[in-house]
């Protein structure tokens, strides 16, 4: 078994050495190396294994058993005591992120922060043309009480400016830009799988080993400017995105730009 490298000029170096080796662990009770009820490896034996110190694998126990996955008792061992999966696959959760309009009971909206800005960051400039001011707004969404998803979306100041006061804590922002009066001419996204910052995971309640899904949105307007830009980021263990397509042979297909940013090995 290949040990990590502590030194290295791969982005992989740039994550903590324990949250590397807390994403291996993961996948070794996801692809059922070590199964449910399961003795794991001691200390000794996974340091051996891995070539790191003592104190990252305890670090990536924790972590595991933070989560409620492996259980320690003093004498016996370590055990597995829970297999990683997906918390939610109902309905409600299904259409609370696939659904860029409507919202039901379940679904709730903590707004974190407001502000004016002068244009888009450059990593959402994108390749339509945008406008001189935006606002961005940085919120959390909820099902059912536990938070899946955190979002940053930059809104024409133009489109901002028709929303009723406080509205963004209720409807979704796409649903609030068309009852403002603008048309969705076009609408792109990129998708990659990466992992949370210690901020991000913090607000999401989540492992920093955990993988995330970040979702880059643009939708452009009538006049074919960007009128929203925005990362959206989910947890993976609460994330289902559900596509539905006309058959090609019939109608031109919809595109779909998917890349991998994978931090683990």
């Amino acid at each position: 078994m290949m040990p990590f490298s502590k030194e290295s000029n791969h982005e992989n170096a740039q994550i903590p050495q324990y949250v590397r080796l807390t994403s291996v662990f993961r996948n070794k009770l996801l692809k059922g190396e070590w199964k449910l009820g399961d003795q794991i490896p001691n200390i000794t034996d996974l340091v051996q294994a891995y070539g790191v110190g003592r104190g990252t694998v305890r670090q990536a126990l924790g972590l595991l058993a933070r989560e409620g996955l492996i259980t320690s008792t003093r004498g016996r061992g370590t055990f597995v005591d829970r297999i990683p999966g997906p918390t939610y696959r109902d309905l409600g959760l299904i259409e609370a992120i696939n659904d860029p309009l409507e919202m039901d009971a379940y679904q709730t909206i903590k707004v974190l922060k407001r502000e004016r800005v002068g244009s888009l960051p450059e990593a959402l400039r994108g390749t339509a043309p945008h406008y001189d001011k935006y606002v961005r707004i940085k919120k959390l969404h909820y099902y059912r009480d536990k938070v899946f998803s955190l979002q940053d979306i930059y809104v024409a100041a133009k489109a901002y400016g028709k929303f009723p006061n406080k509205s963004d804590t209720k409807k979704k922002l796409y649903r609030i830009v068309v009852e403002a009066g603008f048309k969705i001419r076009n609408y792109r996204q990129e998708i990659i799988v990466t992992h949370p910052d210690h901020e991000t995971a913090l607000l999401l309640d989540y492992s920093m080993a955990g993988p995330i899904v970040q979702i880059s949105r643009w939708r452009t307007d009538s006049s074919g400017m960007t009128v929203t830009a925005g990362t959206y980021l989910y947890r993976a263990d609460l994330f289902v995105l559900n596509i539905q397509e006309e058959n090609p042979l019939v109608k031109p297909p919809v595109r779909s730009w998917v890349s991998t940013n994978a931090k683990m090995k």
